[in-house]
């Protein structure tokens, strides 16, 4: 029986089955069992006549479905991703099944099965359109949609074909409020899909779990786990924003769904498409490799794009930096003359993005995490952007205990009161989630593009970006790429300008915007990385080593190091010695990095998996990540 008592283990324990749960004992099956000084939910993972501990043996307590829940599907999904990366058999088995399933003791009862006999609707005109340019050779697709809508009816024809084949159907979207959407759209043109999202009640997901694992074929909408669900007929897997940080898992094991996606699929020879408003870099070489890519069309015209180098801006006896600089003023101002809705564009949350000390010249620190706390006007509050932590607002020095604590940086709070300063009769509207009713305001400010997160296809006339030089400032070898693509959104939702201003205007990605290529930004970044051996050119693995106090982890780090570095099985890898982490304390954890950069990244898991067989909880491993 596999027990994850403790995801850094990767044992089994013998159970004794008692007879009468003989005819229900099968591999796969959920049981509760007795361990140590109370119970726990395990998963049958082989069943023997003979045993070492025979005399010692505890017994099955009770098995807790009909049949097996994990069938030969599953553990096959759950091996792949114990060997992919490098995680414990319980850690993958509990991936596999929904939460509440996992979590549960209780039995679970029969469901009705997804109605397989649901006609699907036919073709309309604009998807026979697109039925047309399909390669029906091909088995993987892209497709750019630089609208931000126009992909949907390209997705009802895959999802069309493959149910008329009798094929399982899976389309992931990245957030749960998109999934919504997705649902929506789909019941309105007679495909019901079955939902796996948090959005759904526990009982639901645990339906539509079921329904997808027994029905003969299925359409299921989800977010990254859905990925993970079931079905005895995968013929094709969509997943829409595919660049999206979501697809990500942030715990082990860290998988990514595309790479999951591909997985199910070789099993079952079906078809992979990738969408989004802004492909990624990965999308970009799988086009160069011969991947049909589709262009559902941009918008006739795109902004006018203009950038203000904030270095050449006179300070005319200002001791501190403006939230605006003048020609941006000039620029709202007009929009406001003439009526024009305008989206305000702030990437940082808050009032402030860190407090700091004139006297002695330290940063007001979160006690558990290396990071500036964020201070909120609104709430009076200051908190931590990594973990929990909240308190009220500084007044006095934490480290000299001084009155001169100044409240610096520029987030999005910050900016509403700077617009109320300077035009006390704007309609301001801030943007959360969905589409706002477009009377009720003049200007909207808005720290996610409009659509990332949600199904929000407002457009806007004009469009002020401000704080973006942050993004390129993040630990991570991707912010280049990331922020590029997010102002490639932001640029799909203006119709007549768009205003930025920075820092950097000499950036590479900032020339590239300005010139609308997105190709000539590829090539250049795709050339980066080949020349510094970074992921996707070069595959890399990050170890991360936590511990409570910076010694125990500086000197666990390095003990690993000098380990691989000693392991014939390391010799072709470029091992790089242990550095902090950014940030280097996270809710009370020390943190070191070693990164191992090998083109045969497949010859690397034998030994990282000894490595992770030591039971040291304080290490991790995940495969192409961020530089953090």
């Amino acid at each position: 029986v596999s027990n994850p008592i403790s995801f850094a283990r990767d044992d089994v324990f013998d159970y004794l089955v008692p007879v009468d749960m003989v005819p229900r004992a099968g591999v796969g099956a959920r049981v509760l069992v007795s361990f140590r000084q109370g119970f726990k939910t395990g998963y049958i993972t082989k069943i023997k006549d003979h045993s070492p501990y025979a005399q010692r043996l505890k017994p099955i307590l009770k098995i807790l479905d009909p049949e097996p829940l994990l069938d030969a599907s599953l553990l096959t999904l759950a091996d792949y991703l114990r060997d992919r990366y490098l995680c414990s058999r319980a850690q993958a088995l509990s991936t596999v099944l929904p939460f509440r399933i996992k979590s549960s003791s209780s039995t679970l009862s029969d469901q009705a099965l997804w109605n397989a006999q649901h006609p699907v609707p036919d073709y309309s005109d604009e998807e026979r359109g697109w039925l047309d340019k399909l390669d029906k050779s091909k088995n993987e697709f892209l497709v750019q949609d630089g609208s931000g809508c126009n992909r949907w009816p390209l997705y009802s024809v895959f999802i069309k074909r493959c149910l008329r084949e009798r094929k399982s159907v899976f389309l992931l979207e990245p957030t749960s409020d998109k999934c919504a959407a997705a649902r929506r759209y789909f019941e309105e043109r007679g495909m019901p899909p079955l939902v796996v999202s948090s959005t759904e009640t526990s009982a639901k997901n645990i339906v539509a779990w079921l329904n997808a694992k027994d029905s003969p074929f299925c359409f299921v909408l989800g977010t990254r786990s859905a990925v993970l669900t079931p079905s005895q007929n995968t013929g094709l897997i969509i997943i829409d924003e595919e660049d999206h940080f979501a697809y990500h898992q942030e715990q082990v094991p860290y998988y990514r769904a595309v790479d999951v996606a591909r997985y199910r699929l070789l099993q079952g020879k079906g078809t992979l498409v990738l969408g989004s408003s802004a492909l990624s870099l990965e999308a970009y070489i799988l086009r160069d490799r011969g991947v049909q890519w589709i262009d559902c069309g941009a918008p006739a015209q795109g902004p006018d794009i203009k950038i203000f180098d904030m270095n050449d801006e006179p300070q005319e006896g200002r001791r501190r930096r403006p939230v605006f600089v003048r020609t941006m003023e000039y620029r709202i101002a007009d929009a406001l003359e003439k009526k024009e809705k305008s989206l305000i564009y702030v990437p940082q949350k808050g009032f402030s993005t860190f407090l700091y000390c004139r006297k002695c010249r330290r940063a007001v620190s979160c006690p558990h995490c290396s990071v500036s706390v964020r201070f909120s006007s609104k709430e009076k509050m200051i908190s931590c952007p990594l973990c929990a932590y909240r308190a009220q607002a500084a007044e006095i020095c934490p480290s000299c205990q001084s009155a001169y604590v100044r409240y610096a940086g520029c987030g999005v709070e910050k900016v509403d009161q700077e617009l109320g300063r300077l035009f006390p009769t704007a309609k301001v509207a801030w943007r959360e989630k969905g589409p706002v009713d477009s009377s009720g305001y003049d200007i909207m400010l808005a720290t996610s593009p409009p659509g990332e997160q949600d199904a929000d296809a407002s457009v806007f006339d004009r469009t002020f970006i401000l704080g973006i030089d942050a993004l390129f400032g993040h630990m991570d070898f991707r912010s280049s790429e990331k922020t590029f693509r997010r102002l490639t959104r932001l640029a799909s939702r203006t119709r007549r300008e768009l205003c930025l201003q920075t820092y950097l205007a000499e950036h590479e990605a900032m020339r590239f915007f300005k010139a609308r290529d997105t190709d000539g930004f590829m090539r250049a970044e795709w050339a980066v990385r080949a020349e510094l051996k970074l992921p996707p050119a070069t595959p890399m693995a990050l170890l991360l080593v936590r511990a409570k106090t910076d010694q125990k982890a500086k000197e666990a780090a390095e003990k690993i190091f000098r380990s691989l570095r000693k392991t014939p099985a390391f010799k072709k890898a470029d091992i790089l010695k242990p550095v902090a982490a950014t940030p280097f304390k996270v809710r009370g954890q020390y943190r070191y990095n070693i990164l191992l950069r090998c083109p045969d990244a497949i010859s690397l898991r034998p030994g990282l998996w000894k490595l992770l067989q030591k039971k040291d909880p304080g290490v991790t491993i995940s495969w192409d990540p961020s530089m953090s």
